[in-house]
């Protein structure tokens, strides 16, 4: 993703670098396209299906013509045009709405930000550089950054001579979720879990999104009692109280396998993700909703 980011911020910088000042725009930070600038001061900005509109989706979920935004100056405003799976504004549905800066819209998988001000070159590379870093569908940190913090974290393990543990978190039966309520819900699904986990969790952990439904969870100066304990508090967060979106209540579960090593000359990041590999591995197999390690 990093490649693809890097590409279209050089393709959108001479657009940027005439921008004047108070100039909204739209990025796109999920989805086809990520990291593109669509300006709104040049009219409205239609967007779905359809070859003829501004900003094309091409997702089967998105209407010919799902919304636009029209700018008239001073506010931007939102409008639904009649979409047969909605548009939602900051995780809402919404008909009509005035937009203000930092917010979400999602159309089908696809969600875009809206930046305002004038600042907006400052603020489009801010969030490329958050786009390189975080996970934009759920908000934890990306499985880039999880890479760059584990290395630093057993360095300082090794350096200090402290313990640091490791958990991996996988979201039983998900492919279940997306099979019976589509995709959208399961998105949804993630989005929830990964708000319960990162809620629950000391300052100085760190949580990332590994892959698919799958979590990574950082414990420094953590032995493997503390690990364990963290780990059954999050497993209880999620099996204790059903996820409601909408008319929907699922009740979803999650399986957690966790190890925790002293820093040390043998202690490597490789072997770290290895060991805790294996330890969900064995907590998947021994019935799911469970804690092993």
């Amino acid at each position: 993703m990093a490649n693809e980011i890097d590409e279209t911020t050089q393709s959108t910088q001479s657009n940027l670098d005439s921008a004047g000042p108070g100039r909204a725009c739209l990025v796109v930070i999920f989805g086809a396209s990520i990291g593109k600038w669509f300006p709104l001061d040049a009219g409205p900005v239609t967007i779905g299906r359809s070859p003829s509109c501004t900003l094309i989706v091409p997702e089967n979920s998105v209407s010919r013509e799902h919304a636009r935004i029209v700018f008239d100056g001073q506010t931007a405003f939102l409008e639904d045009l009649g979409s047969r799976n909605g548009t939602k504004l900051n995780r809402d549905r919404v008909q009509r709405s005035a937009l203000q800066n930092g917010d979400l819209i999602q159309i089908g998988a696809t969600i875009l930000k809206y930046l305002s001000g004038s600042s907006i070159e400052t603020q489009y590379h801010e969030e490329i550089y958050r786009l390189a870093t975080i996970d934009p569908l759920t908000g934890v940190q990306n499985r880039r950054s999880f890479a760059d913090m584990l290395e630093r974290e057993v360095s300082r393990a090794t350096r200090h001579k402290t313990q640091i543990g490791l958990a991996l978190i996988d979201v039983d039966n998900f492919k279940q979720v997306n099979d019976t309520h589509g995709h959208p819900i399961g998105d949804d699904v993630l989005r929830e879990l990964a708000w319960r986990l990162r809620s629950s969790i000391r300052r100085e952990d760190f949580l990332a999104r590994y892959g698919g439904e799958e979590f990574v969870l950082i414990l420094p100066d953590t032995d493997a009692a503390g690990a364990r304990s963290v780990c059954e508090k999050l497993r209880k967060i999620v099996a204790e109280e059903a996820i409601v979106i909408g008319k929907l209540a699922l009740k979803v579960t999650i399986s957690i396998g966790f190890v925790a090593i002293e820093g040390g000359p043998d202690a490597t990041s490789a072997k770290l993700l290895a060991a805790v590999d294996a330890k969900l591995y064995e907590a998947k197999a021994g019935g799911r909703n469970v804690v092993f390690g």
